[in-house]
């Protein structure tokens, strides 16, 4: 409380109020007929202690001016010491005078002129009107100031106006409906009809406005100051209503009882100052100035659900000084609004703002969010160290925007809301920004959200002494006052807001600068208090990260949110502990608008420690195109060297690559990746990029180089890269050098858990033309690559359209042999698949080692069932793993040697194999299994060189040679035919087996040294100069049609034929079977034989003929050269009319055993 002031009792308001110290306060049996009971009393309490003579005097005196003035008009008298010269120009007015008491009675609106308006210390003024809406123009015309030292009372609107100037001593007491105080002129015309304009030459516009007393008006009442210049040393009360203190030249004001101010005309001297109390309960206080200082206080303060307080402090051309105490508190519902605008504002070190309540109030300081909306923006805005700004609330907290051109926050500024130790759910959002952003070591935030928007941002270590372009930084207020644009916030202050558990969001993305609006961290930002917390960096061109800094939570979540506008570059650690990481990075910057001239956008991730849930988006732009053959123009790219990554949750962590629409038949690349060093991933990690609208034909061309080693801890990672399903016919022609993915150098990838996996899924398109330029590639690989560990590797390519083939092992330049190596137990897959090209090709001689455990797999397929995979290079497989090479739909062409001294060479086909002329497939083992047709053309060759050799097919034809040295087997199973041309040539030191479902067909040899086994579904043709031989054991041959042999069937120990059907002796005649062994000879059916048939049998030990139906019809002659000659019948069957010769003996009981178990064998 002002000293000159102090607490009396108004029986009206039944309360306690401010008043002067010379006021009496009210008793018990005095009362009350105005507006101002309290003043009133105290001056007929003194004039009633008059002696009695003079209180006759007195009276005498009063009935005499009383009547006089009013005689006379009231014009030009001098009524009083204070106030003279009165003159009515609009309306009626009359007045009484009691000793010092004066009483006006005006009619509303009532317009008067005086030579002197004084009051002077023991006067009191009455003005008596209709009601509170009632107003009362009082005009001074001389050249004398106003000075008001005494009482002042009204039950209605008060004006007084004097160009000369206006004090309230500090005895003054007004109390009215509503008061204005202007040293501002109004027109007569405009007063009638409450157009409020004021204005006031140039030269007699410094005149002031100074209240040293009370002014207190009723409720919804306003109180208006309006000069040159302003001050208020004293007290200003009002409830419900509005208090303006304004200083300027020309002002309008457009309604009393919710004013709107207008300036046209302020400069800086017109300086509005409080150093006093401003009283606005449940209202408004207003504070216009060129400029103004606060020292005093400033309360707004409600109790009122429907209506929060609200403060305006306004310096439009100068600075807006605070000092003292602002408060706008509602306990019971939202607190009110505050606004302090101008070209400078300055909270100074005891300055105190509290908009607190169960919501938090509203605090624009320099200006409104983000520099936007038609709130005055400050060129310089400055919390000091020691202010305190607090927003606040039980329940919620508020909002606190501090906004300056050149900003410095050493402050606090506070925005919790309730459990503000536990989370901060409930609390409030603050902004400090600017084009030139400090934040000092001592500034402490606290709030749910703090939004930081400066030009540019460097985010430097707390103490230390950098070099940010060419203006040192030392200390944040250097940077508000620098030259330069850079600006600084130390890390400690971000950190100390984000341990309290308050989201902090850094931009430069809004601002209007001259500058790009980069945003660099300089210094590691750690969080370790428990508490969840965000922190967003938006940049408008480029974010950096430096090498070395950390962004990272030790202690609860850290979501961190980057966006940048025109490039990234990321050289240090990100870790969340398991919050959300999403980075969203531009090719050209944000919208400011502003026009700049960038350069090439520079994604880069560079020695960099990546740990989130979320996604790295990047999005290019049309404006940086890449032509291959210009080296030097500039393009979107990413440069990924030396980073780790590390995917939380399910959800994981995606770093993906935005394209646009565009036309895509200008031969240019939208887009270009490079990954080098080593990349480390754990949890799952993808890198994909998106197309917008995958039907579209208008999409952008990307190409990705791939030179870096690849750990896998635990986990997966995904290279996702897929262009649009249509596009331009003929496109690629324009592309014909183009590789989605380029492995080039040697690399390694290793997935070290078991379960983990790499993987590359890449889909080109480039149309439907069939142009021969070139061979456009999803994947290319010209180097070495070595996969290790417990999981697998896989590269998926799969290219559609008529242009682009899958994956080429491509020539290098070097003319080395490609190799690609497995260790541990990890399998390694090349999966490449085409529309109409090879799905895998092998151009360029490759090295296929897997280790023991481990699994390397060549897999094509192409559209339409034609070329899947194509060897047209040398390929040696080597290791004791397992390496198998195939195709899921279409053929398998091997063009080249196959050759392996280790391991099993596998070859497995959805449709055909073809083993070209003059090829071998040469392996420990071979298998060869195709789902149609598998052919070796004429002196190629398959070699199992210490196993099996086995061929699988739906028809298999064979014009070369298959072979099984050591102690191998040849294994031929087609599921219809078997074709053994004249070239062909089946033999194994071990077994030869050949089964067909359908035919067997035999030009060439099938020999198998230890046995030889023929089986057929249907017949067995052994064609002239044809062989069926073993040269060591037994031959079978068995088949339920019937055996037509015009060559060699030969076995050693024995030959065993077993048909299912014959009808006459025409075929069986014929038959040559050079038996060095036993023979036995099957018939599964009834046998007609003609008289005198003869079996032939060279040197056979015995020879058995069976015939498994009812009977011989006809006599037969059997001839047998060797010790034993059998007719076996089965049981209970007899010769009908036949006969023996006697050099065969008649039954044999071990020839009858020897075929019985022959039988059980074939299964009769």
């Amino acid at each position: 409380m002002n000293k000159i002031y102090r607490l009396k009792f108004s029986k009206r308001l039944n309360q306690l109020v401010a008043v002067s110290e010379i006021t009496a306060g009210h008793d018990r049996h005095s009362g009350c007929q105005n507006a101002v009971d309290t003043t009133s009393s105290f001056q007929m309490t003194k004039w009633l202690k008059l002696k009695p003579l003079a209180s006759l005097i007195s009276l005498l005196s009063f009935g005499f001016a009383t009547q006089t003035a009013m005689a006379n008009g009231l014009q030009g008298m001098e009524v009083a010491n204070g106030l003279q010269g009165m003159k009515v120009v609009s309306g009626s007015a009359s007045m009484s005078i009691n000793g010092k008491n004066i009483t006006i009675t005006n009619s509303p609106d009532a317009i008067i002129n005086w030579k002197q308006f004084n009051i002077n210390q023991d006067e009191l003024v009455r003005f008596v009107q209709k009601n509170s809406n009632s107003a009362v123009f009082n005009r001074v015309t001389s050249d004398q100031i106003s000075q008001l030292k005494g009482a002042l009372n009204s039950n209605g609107h008060v004006f007084l106006i004097n160009p000369n100037g206006i004090v309230m001593g500090k005895d003054a007491v007004i109390n009215a409906a509503a008061f204005t105080a202007s040293t501002l002129n109004i027109l007569d015309e405009d007063l009638k009809a409450r157009n409020f304009n004021f204005e006031q030459a140039k030269d007699k516009a410094m005149a002031q406005i100074v209240n040293n007393g009370l002014i207190s008006v009723s409720k919804n009442g306003s109180v208006n100051l309006i000069g040159g210049r302003v001050e208020n040393n004293g007290v200003i009360k009002v409830e419900d209503g509005n208090i303006l203190l304004l200083a300027g030249q020309k002002v309008t004001i457009s309604d009393m009882t919710n004013p709107t101010i207008t300036y046209s005309v302020v400069a800086p001297k017109n300086e509005a100052v409080n150093l006093g109390t401003i009283f606005a309960k449940n209202g408004k206080i207003q504070v216009h100035a060129g400029s103004l200082v606060n020292k005093g206080t400033l309360d707004a303060n409600s109790v009122r659900q429907d209506k929060s307080g609200e403060i305006i402090l306004s310096a439009k051309e100068g600075e807006a000084n605070i000092d003292g105490t602002v408060t706008l508190n509602n306990a019971n519902f939202k607190a009110g609004s505050l606004t302090i605008t101008g070209k400078q504002v300055v909270l100074n070190s005891g300055a105190k703002v509290e908009l607190t309540g169960k919501e938090g109030g509203t605090v624009y300081i320099g200006g409104d969010e983000r520099g936007q909306g038609k709130i005055q923006l400050a060129e310089k805005t400055e919390i000091k160290q020691g202010a305190s700004v607090n927003v606040s609330g039980s329940e919620k907290g508020g909002r606190a925007i501090v906004w300056g051109d050149r900003a410095q926050v050493d402050g606090e500024i506070i925005a919790n809301g309730k459990d503000k130790s536990k989370n901060k759910e409930n609390g409030g959002f603050v902004e400090t920004s600017g084009h030139y952003l400090g934040i000092g070591e001592t500034a402490k935030v606290e709030a749910k959200d703090w939004l930081l928007d400066p030009y540019n941002v460097y985010i430097m270590a707390a103490g230390s002494k950098a070099e940010v372009n060419t203006t040192k930084v030392t200390s944040p207020t250097t940077i508000i006052q620098a030259a330069g644009d850079d600006a600084v916030i130390y890390n400690t202050t971000i950190t100390s807001a984000l341990n309290s558990g308050t989201n902090v969001t850094i931009t430069t993305a809004n601002s209007s600068g001259k500058q790009d609006g980069n945003l660099i961290v300089k210094a590691d930002i750690i969080k370790t208090g428990k508490q969840d917390a965000t922190l967003t960096l938006i940049a408008n061109a480029t974010f950096t990260q430096e090498q070395g800094t950390k962004i990272k939570s030790t202690n609860g979540k850290l979501n961190v949110n980057i966006t940048s506008g025109h490039g990234l570059v990321l050289k240090g650690e990100i870790d969340t502990n398991e919050g959300n990481l999403n980075i969203n990075a531009y090719s050209s910057s944000l919208k400011n608008g502003r026009a700049m001239k960038l350069a090439a956008p520079n994604f880069s991730i560079n020695n960099a420690v990546l740990k989130g849930k979320g996604k790295i988006t990047i999005t290019g732009s049309a404006n940086y195109l890449h032509n291959l053959a210009d080296s030097k123009q500039a393009y979107n790219k990413l440069m990924i060297n030396n980073a780790e990554f590390k995917g939380y949750g399910e959800e994981g962590l995606t770093l993906q690559y935005n394209a646009i629409n565009r036309d895509w038949y200008d031969g240019k690349y939208e887009f270009f990746s490079s990954w080098e060093g080593n990349i480390t991933t754990s949890g799952k990690v993808v890198f994909q990029r998106g197309v917008a609208d995958p039907k579209n034909s208008n999409v952008s061309i990307s190409t990705h180089n791939w030179s870096a080693n690849l750990t896998v801890n635990n986990g997966s990672f995904e290279f996702f890269d897929r262009e649009s399903k249509f596009g331009y016919n003929n496109a690629y022609d324009k592309y014909h050098n183009y590789k989605l993915v380029n492995i080039n150098q040697d690399v390694k990838f290793e997935t070290v858990e078991e379960g983990s996996s790499a993987t590359f899924k890449l889909k080109p398109y480039l149309g439907n033309g069939k142009g021969q330029i070139g061979q456009p590639l999803a994947l290319s690989v010209s180097a070495n690559i070595t996969a290790k560990g417990k999981g697998r590797v896989t590269f998926d390519a799969s290219a559609n359209g008529y242009s682009v083939a899958g994956i080429y092992f491509d020539q290098r330049a070097d003319q080395k042999h490609t190799i690609i190596k497995t260790e541990n137990t990890t399998t390694l897959e090349f999966k490449g698949s085409s529309s109409s090209r090879y799905g895998l090709a092998i151009k360029n001689p490759l090295v296929l080692d897997a280790a023991e455990g481990s699994h390397i797999i060549l897999n094509g397929y192409r559209g339409g069932g034609r070329g899947a995979v194509d060897v047209s290079a040398d390929v040696t497989i080597k290791g004791e793993g397992k390496t198998s090479i195939k195709s899921t739909s279409g053929d398998v062409e091997v063009n080249n040697n196959i050759s392996s001294d280790s391991s099993t060479v596998n070859i497995t086909s959805a449709k055909n194999i073809k083993i070209k002329e003059n090829v071998e497939v040469k392996g420990k083992s071979v298998n060869l299994e195709a789902a149609e047709h598998l052919t070796l053309e004429n002196q190629a060759k398959v070699t199992a060189t210490m196993g099996d050799a086995i061929l699988s097919g739906k028809n298999i034809t064979n014009s070369g040679t298959v072979g099984a040295e050591g102690k191998g087997n040849v294994d031929v199973n087609a599921k219809e035919n078997f074709t053994n041309q004249s070239t062909g040539n089946l033999n194994a030191k071990g077994k030869v087996t050949v089964n067909a479902e359908g035919n067997v067909d035999n030009e060439g040899v099938i020999d198998g040294e230890q046995a030889t086994l023929v089986t057929a579904g249907q017949n067995i043709m052994n064609r002239k100069g044809a062989k069926i031989i073993s040269k060591e054991g037994e031959v079978d041959v068995i088949t339920n049609g019937t055996v037509d042999n015009n060559g060699l069937i030969q076995g050693k120990t024995r030959t065993t034929i077993v048909e299912a059907e014959r009808q006459s002796k025409d075929s069986l005649i014929l038959d040559l079977i050079d038996i060095l062994g036993d023979m036995e000879r099957t018939v599964r059916s009834n046998l007609s034989t003609a008289e005198n048939e003869q079996y032939p049998s060279s040197s056979a030990k015995s020879l058995m003929f069976y015939d498994k139906g009812r009977g011989v019809n006809k006599a037969a002659s059997i001839i047998s050269h060797g010790s034993v000659c059998s007719v076996v019948l089965p049981a209970g069957k007899n010769i009908a009319d036949g006969r023996l010769l006697t050099s065969c003996l008649a039954e044999n009981e071990k020839s009858k055993a020897q075929y019985h178990k022959q039988s059980e064998k074939v299964g009769d």
